[in-house]
């Protein structure tokens, strides 16, 4: 629809054209004048000027015939964009919102206002357009780089340590980024004594070099010294390298995948950073109301230090467990949950604190306890069963917040008719077989009050 219109324009203006060169040649108009105002008629008005300020004029040009302006960014330059100021034709008018700022970035125009009107997304933000009466025209933003792109120079190594979610390379200046591609960079890690080579996503065009990270350092990077070098869709490549040395930091589990006896699994995957045979690291596990416990060493042959596996202890049941974390005989981290249980099907209960009773109130609803999978038409329901006689039970009904609703916090309302004293309380529901299901009793008894 748009090339229809602008065809129709086209064939309008000719028409235009030949009717005010022939008024003109009629009336004695000098020659001279006659071509200049045909070329407007038929190109359409004209930028005449460009400037940002801070930058030598022959940087920038405007090329008439080519529609396009070229700008050719300073040597050194970090900063991505920059102010600048047009000069169109007299009467002519900006067919959307005036620019006013340049990224050499990416070679775009926008505005200081930062603001984007319904016109302005009619029109490609690389090229400045123009008009006068009816006749628009476009000139294309071009962004030249003549200098070699470098990192600010390191006079040291530059040295990380390797941290659970990621470490990072930060506040890294690099000269002459700025060419028009606004693709994100690669940067590339070579390990000086393998060879090996890593490849991050690095900056793009709102990076600022001075303040925030470069890349996260590869997570499937062994330890040891490395090259970087930055490189640009495009080609373009840093002229020089940085050196970085990524240590070991201190030894941190994160967690142990919850533990499915059905089938019996060899092994417990352990997540974290820094799992390296050098740490000398043991995990203890155990069973917060038995206190059956379990102190075990982790097979750790990770080379990035991210993973490990801890070998099943034979008598591990199902129930709540909870685990600590030693690195040569010294305490690493809090305790932490571990869930064990029997089958996929068995449910969970836990809630968020341990070691201390939980009291229910008569009367009173309970938002604060967790249960999983609790999930519709599955009859969900919570059985204190008391613990100075384990033939006295109560059910008591789930109710869910919404009809998908999986993982809580559930609540109940406590009756009237319970009896006072200790319980465990569990979580009981039918599975898709119709087969009642029951999890392990909450780690913390239950006072009823």
């Amino acid at each position: 629809m748009k090339t229809l219109y602008h065809q129709l324009i086209n064939e309008v203006t000719s028409s235009i054209l030949v009717l005010v060169v022939l008024t003109l040649a009629g009336c004695g108009i000098e020659e001279k004048v006659i071509p200049a105002m045909a070329e407007e008629l038929r190109l359409g008005p004209k930028i005449l000027s460009a400037s940002i300020p801070g930058m030598p004029d022959e940087n920038i040009e405007i090329d008439h015939k080519k529609n396009q302006i070229t700008v050719t960014v300073p040597a050194g330059l970090i900063n991505l964009t920059k102010k600048i100021e047009f000069t169109i034709q007299d009467k002519a008018e900006w067919a959307s919102s005036q620019p006013d700022v340049i990224n050499f970035c990416s070679g775009t125009l926008s505005h200081s206002w930062g603001g984007v009107s319904t016109t302005d997304l009619k029109y490609d933000n690389h090229t400045a357009v123009i008009r006068k009466g009816n006749i628009e025209r476009t000139y294309r933003v071009v962004i030249k780089q003549n200098e070699d792109m470098y990192f600010a120079p390191k006079d040291k190594i530059i040295e990380i340590e390797a941290n659970f979610g990621g470490s990072f390379l930060s506040n890294i200046p690099i000269y002459n980024f700025s060419d028009g591609d606004n693709r994100t960079a690669d940067i590339v890690f070579t390990n000086t004594q393998s060879g090996n080579q890593f490849v991050e996503s690095g900056p793009s065009c709102w990076y600022n070099f001075a303040t925030v990270d470069l890349c996260r350092i590869p997570e499937n990077a062994p330890l040891g010294e490395y090259s970087v070098q930055l490189q640009k869709k495009n080609g373009r490549k840093t002229t020089n390298q940085l050196r970085v040395l990524l240590k070991a930091g201190a030894p941190y589990v994160a967690y142990l995948n919850e533990i499915i006896l059905t089938p019996r699994p060899k092994d417990i995957k352990l997540v974290g950073a820094n799992l390296y045979p050098q740490a000398k690291i043991e995990v203890e596990i155990w069973h917060h109301r038995t206190k059956e416990s379990h102190r075990i060493k982790p097979v750790l042959n990770d080379p990035s230090g991210r993973e490990g596996s801890l070998p099943l202890p034979v008598n591990l049941k199902a129930g709540q467990y909870y685990y600590k974390v030693y690195s040569e005989g010294k305490l690493q981290e809090k305790e932490k949950r571990l869930i064990v249980r029997e089958t996929e099907k068995q449910p969970v209960i836990f809630w968020s604190s341990y070691g201390v009773p939980i009291i229910l109130k008569r009367n009173m609803p309970v938002n604060y306890i967790t249960c999983y999978p609790v999930l519709p038409n599955s009859s969900p329901s919570l059985k204190l069963t008391s613990i100075t006689d384990g033939t006295k039970t109560y059910l008591l009904n789930i109710l869910t917040r919404d009809s998908i609703y999986e993982l809580g916090p559930n609540y109940f309302n406590m009756p009237s008719d319970i009896p006072s004293g200790r319980y465990l309380i569990t979580m009981q529901y039918k599975d898709a077989d119709g087969v009642s299901q029951e999890s392990e009793p909450l780690e913390t008894d239950v006072i009823v009050e």
